[in-house]
């Protein structure tokens, strides 16, 4: 008897494991059959932004918020360093 038992309670919970997956896939899979792959939403991705170097510490940092030097395609990640110019090696 209580062989029978166990195996009826083996057998609900699996039925039940089933139903359960079965439920959320089931009820979203006619509107996404009958509207097609078209309607779910495409995961935005943001470009990325270009990468300058400091000028004078040789930091990398976003070209967005980097400060523009006095010469062309120089950038400086802070006024100090700036106002310091580039590096003198």
């Amino acid at each position: 008897m209580m062989k029978w038992l166990l195996l009826a309670v083996v057998v609900v919970a699996v039925l039940w494991w089933l139903g359960r997956g079965r439920r959320g896939t089931g009820a979203a899979s006619p509107s996404s059959d009958a509207a097609g792959p078209a309607q779910k939403p495409a995961a935005k991705t943001a470009a990325p932004e270009p990468m300058v170097d400091c000028a004078h510490c040789g930091m990398l940092l976003p070209q967005a918020d980097a400060l523009s030097g006095p010469v062309a395609d120089e950038h400086y990640c802070s006024e100090p360093h700036r106002r310091a110019g580039p590096r003198k090696t």
